[in-house]
Order: C-alpha cells, then structure tokens, then sequence
C-alpha cells in the first residue's frame, strides 16, 4: 500500500466522519489507520485523510468545489444528471444561451437543476447561428472544465453532423439539445407553500442519516417535510431522525380554491436531494398540478447557493405514498435520563465500532447505564474486545441493554451542540430518544440482548 505525501510531513491533517477538521496526527498514527481502513487518503487531498466508521463513506472537507462560477454551476448540475440511465441525454448537461446568458441544465427525470452565468470579465459564451444549445456527457465536461483556468469562452458551434461546444482547446462533441426533456414552467397561482427551513445543510445531514434503502418502503425513502408540525424527518423502521424545520411561513391557498382543496400536509422529498445539501439556501416552494397519467402531483423547488451565479434551482418531484404517522412512535415520557459532553461520548462510540469486525451489519454494542455514567463494551463471539467508560449524570434505576452502534454514532455525531441528552423508557426493549437543546432528536429501536454478546 502506498502512501503519497503522507511519507514526508511532520504531521497529517485529520477528516473527522462528521466532515468537520479534528485537527493533526503524527505519519506514523496516520499510516497505520490507512493500513487498517480505518481512514482513507482523501483523492482531492492527498495530503489528508478522513476517518470512516464501519458502513459509513469515506469523510470529505466541507468545501467549494472551486472558485471558479462556471466549474461550481458544471459540477452541481453533474450531480443531477442522471448516473445509470442508458439514455445519453439524461446523462448530459443542456447549454443554452439564453439573453447572452450561459444556462446549464440537467435532469434524471425525476428531479432537475437550472443555474444561470452572466458573461464578464472571464466568461464570454457565443454560438453559431443555426444552433444555440448542445447536450453535453457530464463527467467529460467536467473533467476537462477541472483542467482549464478560471478563463473560459464557450462556444457552441452546429458541426457537419452533431454540434459541438469548444472550451478553450478542446471541442467536445454533443447531441443536438431538441433531445433534451423540457423543464415544466410553474405558476405562480399553482404554489401551494413557500417558506424557508433555516439550517438546512446541517439538518438534511442529520436526517439523511435515518432514510431507508428498502424500494418496497418508498415513503421512507424520502425526506418527509411536515407542514402541518413544521418538521423534517427520517425514518427506516428501526429509527428516527426530526428536526424542526423553523422559519417556515404559512400556507399560500390558491386563489379561489380554499374550501375545494384541503390543506398540503407535508411532502415527500427524494434523497438525492442530500446530494446538494450543503449548497442550499433553505428557500422552498411546492407547486401542485394535475398530470393525466398520474393523477395530482407536487414538485418542490429550492433556491441553490452558486457564488457568481444566479437563478440557480433544484425542483424534485415528490414520492407518492403517505409517510406513516411517526408522532405514534415517539415515547411520551421516559423513566431514565442520561446527560454528558458529545465530546465525551463520539470517541468513545467510535472505538466500540472499530473494535466490531463481524460482518453484523448493526454493529451492537452492549450499554449499563449507572450513577456512575454509561459503560459502553463491543463483544465478538462471546469474547470482550473494547470496553470504555463516559463519564455523565445518570437519573434513574440501572439499565442494561444492546443497541445498534452505527445508528448511535450516526445520532450522537450528527446532533450540534456540546451536551447529548439520552432518555430511556422502564424496559430494555423500548425506544431511546437522543437529544439536546439543539431541537434535533433521534429514536433509535433497541436490540435484544442476545444481539448484543
């Protein structure tokens, strides 16, 4: 195994799983964590690393992807476009010119992404008069976008049989953008909520973190934005993420329509929205309209954060389904309660987890709680391979338990604040509620106990 330029330095800068600089380790310590995939070179720093727990993907610096407008509006646009479709238009972004405008546009379908540049001192955008828009395959784009300085001229030129767009010194050949899907326009009388979520990077990563995989459970596929109590939540069967959503305005009724139509209780908004989370502003509309093969639909529109760009927006279609009535689960008080220092608490959990090299995708962990604070220890086949102690206040009779690990780092990593607040119902079976003043809250299922030995 190589390690580049980790060999050389007199320390190494460290990538904590939460995404977030945790400060500096010796090569060696640095080394030795890559051996043992307990970390990973970052590719776009390496010179870095980022520690990765188990089923969990690697950490990457909170970061623009460049200074550059034009190589933000390619790379957020990539992230749209779609990944797997056979079809090469779904895979491609759209140029137009549009009022001398740059526009980039991509869609999978099911969501789609529009931004806007204007032309200035180190972008100009020109075409040929037959053709004023080109689709282009996003991952060329944007490899060849990442090789160029921050001066660019595009231009779109029609070709003897497709058109091409010329960057600088490449030309790279395209399909005609006829093929492209068109963007569905809404009307201002068909937006049915308009508000704002405050936060919303931080939110989404703490909710996303709860979002099922199973497609048979579609509604809990999604990020559930409920309108009615002003939430964002994420569930999968075996626990639950919420925060409130805050600064969220009221209900815009569609003229004339208030006593035909019932109040929109909330949405379902689709993961891949999480891909461009820490670029959103927080602004949201939902607009609702009528297809004839699909019956009544909401589309929901974020305003997207682009340094130098503008107009620049993420609609996705919302899932059908209803999302279940997650109030039900949540536990309506608590027997035990459990305070300590975050701080205290993640390194901890994450040396029970490292600890854990079965292939149990849960990774349990055994917990006592007593007034003398929380015991966590990691057992493999019968036999103790980690135990460590967090020192807290604990209230209530002693309680033993297993509980899922990676869920439990998930929450405690993810909550902001210093303090974590752990409540606990009268049996070992039953929900746990992780919380803090922060507002954001987690309840996680219990395993049994024979899980966790």
């Amino acid at each position: 195994m190589k390690f580049p330029k980790l060999l050389f330095r007199k320390s190494v800068p460290v990538i904590g799983s939460d995404k977030q600089g945790i400060g500096r380790i010796p090569p060696k310590v640095a080394r030795e964590l890559v051996r043992t995939r307990h970390a990973e070179i970052l590719h776009n720093h390496p010179s870095v690393i980022g520690l990765r727990h188990i089923g969990s993907k690697t950490a990457s610096p909170n970061r623009v992807v460049s200074t550059s407008p034009l190589k933000n509006l390619i790379h957020t646009a990539s992230l749209i476009a779609s990944k797997s479709s056979r079809s090469a238009i779904l895979n491609s972004l759209l140029f137009k010119i549009v009022d001398h405008k740059l526009c980039v546009m991509a869609t999978d379908l099911e969501s789609y992404f529009t931004g806007y540049l204007e032309p200035g001192t180190n972008y100009s955008f020109t075409h040929d008069k037959e053709v004023d828009g080109i689709c282009i395959n996003a991952r060329h784009l944007d490899k060849i976008i990442s090789s160029q300085n921050n001066y660019f001229h595009l231009h779109i030129i029609k070709g003897k049989e497709n058109p091409g767009l010329r960057i600088g010194e490449f030309l790279i050949e395209g399909e005609d953008a006829s093929g492209f899907p068109d963007v569905q326009l809404h009307k201002k009388e068909d937006m049915v909520y308009k508000g704002a979520i405050t936060n919303i990077a931080a939110k989404l990563n703490f909710v996303g973190r709860a979002l099922s995989t199973n497609k048979y459970r579609s509604a809990l596929c999604g990020i559930y934005l409920d309108l009615e109590k002003l939430k964002l939540v994420g569930a999968d069967g075996n626990r639950l993420h919420m925060v409130p959503m805050e600064g969220v305005s009221q209900e815009t009724k569609k003229p004339g329509s208030a006593n035909e139509t019932p109040s929109l209780k909330g949405v379902i908004v689709p993961s891949p929205l999480l891909r461009i989370g820490k670029l959103l502003t927080g602004k949201a509309r939902i607009f609702e309209g009528n297809d004839p093969n699909r019956g009544i639909y909401q589309n929901v529109i974020f305003d997207v954060h682009l340094p130098g760009c503008m107009d620049c927006t993420a609609t996705y279609r919302a899932l059908e389904g209803t999302y279940p009535q997650y109030l039900n689960v949540i536990p309506k008080g608590f027997a035990s309660r459990f305070i300590a220092k975050a701080k205290d608490v993640i390194p901890v959990l994450h040396k029970a987890l490292i600890a854990n090299t079965t292939d149990i995708p849960s990774k349990p962990i055994t917990v006592e709680f007593n007034k003398g604070g929380l015991r966590i220890t990691t057992k493999v086949y019968e036999r103790i391979r980690f135990q460590g102690i967090v020192n807290g206040e604990y209230s209530g009779q002693p309680y033993n338990g297993s509980i899922n690990g990676n869920f439990l780092f998930d929450a405690v990593q993810t909550i902001p604040g210093d303090s974590i607040e752990v409540l606990l119902q009268g049996k070992n079976d039953e929900a746990w509620i992780i919380r803090n003043q922060s507002g954001f809250t987690a309840i996680i299922m219990p395993l049994g106990l024979e899980n966790g030995n």
